[in-house]
């Protein structure tokens, strides 16, 4: 199969339809301190809790009885909610289209990445390739294939996000960028976040040889007080495997484990970055 040349930047682009998702304060910098065990401003340290509840040890009663069911006879709930929910797809693309569709695209973007001249990779991260960020305008049928399933996938987020305003933010036009990552094995990408975007996400192509844990998508819970306390597990992993993509808010933390892929298989990603241009509403 002959080479692709990549075409010039830009390297985002329009995608055929508008959405628009919702986006969070980037939790960084509460992240870094819950790393070092502090909480807040640093001035408490985490794990002082339980000597802080020793301390308050004769302040506390019992409740020898169950709070009595506040639901009237209407139906009405007890009053609790949801807050800060953080909204992931997950989705296998031979369940939204078909297998057979699936299996042909992933081996023609695998034969488009793996071909593209040396030129289209810039230097990444340890044990893997990375290409330039304008993948997704490569004029291709496969490329074109990923754009669609991408957008798709962007308007599920939407929808599930915002409800009945859905409607209204899809009148703003969606950007991406996207890039291949080839990864042969060893380490991956430490805890990140994706600045200057809304959505981000990664479709697999190949997985390669790995197993286990290996090459693992992982979510670290964004709220580190609940971590400090116990009250969250920290990490929530997805397998990757050929034709599952995923997306995420831009601002959630997250991070690769390691590979140990098979040099002659190595695994295949196209990763991407989604936002909107506001200034381009659409009547």
């Amino acid at each position: 199969m002959s080479t692709t040349e990549p075409p010039p930047e830009p390297h985002s682009l329009v995608l055929d339809e508008p959405a628009m998702g919702v986006q969070a304060e980037d939790p960084q910098a509460f992240l870094d301190m819950a790393n070092q065990g502090l909480i807040g401003t640093g001035t408490r340290c985490c794990r002082a809790v339980q000597d802080d509840a020793a301390l308050r040890a004769d302040t506390r009663v019992t409740l020898d009885t169950p709070v009595k069911d506040r639901r009237d006879s209407a139906g009405a709930g007890s009053g609790a909610v949801s807050l800060w929910a953080t909204p992931v797809y997950v989705a296998d693309q031979a369940e939204q289209t078909s297998s057979v569709e699936v299996a042909e695209m992933n081996r023609r973007l695998r034969e488009l990445i793996m071909e593209a001249d040396e030129g289209a990779f810039a230097p990444g991260i340890v044990g893997a390739q990375k290409s330039s960020l304008n993948l997704l305008r490569w004029s291709h049928p496969a490329v074109e294939w990923l754009r669609g399933r991408i957008l798709a996938a962007v308007q599920d987020l939407t929808r599930d996000t915002l409800g009945g305003q859905a409607e209204e933010a899809a009148k703003y036009p969606v950007l991406a960028e996207g890039w291949a990552v080839i990864y042969h094995g060893g380490p991956c990408p430490h805890q990140h976040v994706h600045r200057g975007s809304v959505w981000s996400g990664i479709y697999y192509v190949a997985t390669g040889g790995a197993d286990g844990d290996a090459g693992q998508l992982q979510f670290l819970d964004p709220r580190p007080a609940a971590i400090a306390r116990g009250a969250s597990t920290g990490v929530t992993s997805v397998r990757p495997r050929p034709g599952l993509m995923v997306v995420f808010p831009s601002w959630l933390p997250h991070s690769v484990k390691a590979t140990l892929s098979d040099s002659t298989k190595p695994g295949i990603g196209v990763a991407f970055n989604i936002s909107y241009d506001l200034e381009a509403r659409m009547a």
